[in-house]
């Protein structure tokens, strides 16, 4: 077989347009790569006195929200990063603004079956709860630019009662 040969004129323009195509794969390449979503939480101190409430926990973290990534256009994911061993990739599936100014984003962690975050902001307050299999967690209002992260004691909550059948009306 005879190799093929470029008229003198057009191997400038050859290797010109290889160059072009080997610099755009990498760089197609690399744009193509997924960046990983940005965390919505970042580490703050809150004194343990702040930390309270009426529903059993596990353990509790001081977070500042991310409130910059849930204004305009916000991304399809956030990663909730919750606690260092509790770390998730949340899939926003709906956000609705509602007549009081507050919005509420909801949808699922990536990858579990059967998980469920709901997150509803106003302001700069946020209150939501993370549900999965295996556990739950709760972001509620500290005080003025201070958040808590929650991870309840599901053990403690009271069991459900026996259904009571009611009667239709009228009867």
């Amino acid at each position: 077989m005879k190799p093929v040969l470029l008229p003198p004129r057009t191997l400038p323009s050859a290797l010109a347009l290889t160059g072009l195509l080997i610099f755009a794969g990498c760089c197609w390449k690399s744009s193509a790569t997924a960046q990983e979503p940005p965390e919505l939480f970042s580490s703050t101190s809150i004194p343990t006195a702040e930390t309270g409430g009426d529903i059993p926990m596990l353990r509790t973290r001081g977070v500042n929200v991310r409130f910059d990534l849930l204004g305009g256009f916000p991304p399809a994911a956030l990663i909730l990063n919750l606690f260092p061993d509790a770390v998730y990739t949340w899939v926003i599936e709906s956000i609705q603004n509602h007549p009081s100014g507050s919005r509420s984003w909801t949808g699922h962690v990536e990858g579990i079956p059967q998980s469920r975050v709901v997150l509803v902001v106003q302001g700069q307050t946020a209150q939501g709860t993370i549900s999965l299999p295996q556990a739950r967690y709760q972001i509620r209002f500290v005080k003025e630019g201070l958040h808590a992260v929650d991870q309840l004691n599901v053990s403690e909550f009271p069991r459900e009662g026996h259904s009571i059948e009611v009667p239709p009306p009228g009867k």
